[in-house]
């Protein structure tokens, strides 16, 4: 009778083994960012999450909203330029908040960063250094390898004026 509990547990375990691995993988393709969140990816993007370098454009406009509060995934910022209106990704939350940084709607910037669109085709930019010309301060958002520099460990303010 034991023996028959057994086999009964076996087949039972390895009747659960394939579902199992087919919603590891289902999940580890939708969402591929999850188990890299030590490299500057967010939930809830539009876009394909990252920094590409190949990708760099400097443009200059003016912001035309700005989401710095943002507790949850990037704050950003919309840029109007001459090529057109650029959903602008900056950094966390947090990360602005500890650099104190001044901008407000109206403000003439320039917007160093990774271009893309995504599949409605609407413009983002992943910014790696802002400058507000108003304030004529700078904000270092990405090393030159276009690592986020809110990953690196608290160091003194990367930002100056």
């Amino acid at each position: 009778m034991i023996t028959q509990g057994k086999e009964h547990l076996k087949k039972r375990r390895k009747k659960w083994i394939f579902p199992g691995v087919l919603l590891l993988l289902a999940y580890s393709i939708t969402w591929p960012a999850a188990g890299v969140g030590g490299e500057g990816y967010w939930w809830g993007s539009a876009i394909t999450p990252g920094f590409d370098r190949s990708t760099v454009v400097h443009v200059e406009g003016t912001t035309k909203s700005v989401s710095l509060e943002s507790t949850k995934g990037m704050a950003s910022l919309k840029l109007e330029s001459k090529d057109g209106v650029y959903q602008v990704m900056i950094a966390p939350g947090w990360f602005l908040k500890d650099q104190s940084w001044d901008i407000q709607n109206g403000d003439p910037l320039k917007v160093d960063g990774s271009r893309m669109a995504d599949a409605k085709g609407d413009l983002y930019i992943v910014a790696s250094c802002i400058t507000n010309k108003r304030t004529g301060s700078l904000l270092e958002l990405r090393d030159e390898q276009g690592n986020p520099r809110w990953m690196a460990e608290r160091s003194p303010r990367r930002f100056r004026r």
